[in-house]
């Protein structure tokens, strides 16, 4: 039996930018149009595409395989996927989405993964608790969670710690001699606050944590002071 492959494309006029809520829009209206009429004994293999105005064509994701009632975890997926997209996604428009699709007999244990996403921060770190948000104590960009980009002093970095994926800005700087860790805490595409880590010895392990009014000395991943 030949294996083929569809394709339904939603096109905007005027083109429009690639956020959440179109991700939303879309995902569902390709699950109201195509899923719902699938046998829920089988299952698909999916690439979702965009066009940009220049009729350029970029492929989100690699191949996941999800069943019918995937469709919650997807959307999960491709939001923190666009957070950690670079910026000619989020500001340059798009004419249309793609969904490339196979459609394969059986049910099977959804494979909705990304090797960065699912990369893991050292099982050693310890997290502070910060209105909800879990941040690691750590010094050094390695251990704030999985380097998405380094350019000279500065860090992109996704802590995938909790229900969400956590987006860090981390720029390291020097001050009356000491290593200081300028972050910026970005959550569903949103600056939730900003704070700095001094440290005062990687040996031992010291560093204060400045958020807002809150300081906390740390010493060997607990508080000191």
């Amino acid at each position: 039996m030949k294996k083929l492959w569809y394709y339904k494309e939603y096109k905007f006029n005027p083109s429009i930018l690639l956020t959440d809520q179109i991700l939303d829009k879309y995902i569902n209206l390709f699950w109201k149009n195509i899923m719902s009429k699938i046998s829920d004994k089988k299952h698909i293999l999916l690439l979702l595409k965009i066009k940009f105005e220049e009729n350029q064509i970029r492929t989100l994701n690699d191949l996941q395989t999800i069943n019918i009632d995937s469709k919650d975890e997807l959307l999960q997926f491709f939001k923190d996927k666009i957070q950690i997209l670079n910026e000619a996604y989020k500001v340059i428009p798009i004419s249309s989405i793609i969904f490339s699709y196979g459609i394969r007999d059986g049910e099977i244990s959804p494979k909705i993964n990304n090797s960065i996403l699912t990369q893991k921060i050292p099982s050693n770190i310890k997290y502070q608790i910060y209105y909800k948000n879990e941040l690691p104590i750590a010094m050094i960009p390695e251990d704030y969670g999985t380097i998405l980009s380094k350019i000279d002093n500065n860090y992109t970095i996704l802590e995938n710690r909790g229900m969400h994926n956590a987006l860090i800005n981390l720029t390291v700087k020097s001050a009356k001699n000491k290593t200081v860790n300028h972050i910026r805490y970005i959550k569903n595409n949103t600056l939730l606050f900003s704070r700095t880590d001094t440290i005062i010895s990687l040996e031992d392990k010291k560093f204060i944590r400045n958020t807002g009014k809150s300081i906390i000395h740390y010493e060997n991943g607990e508080i000191s002071l």
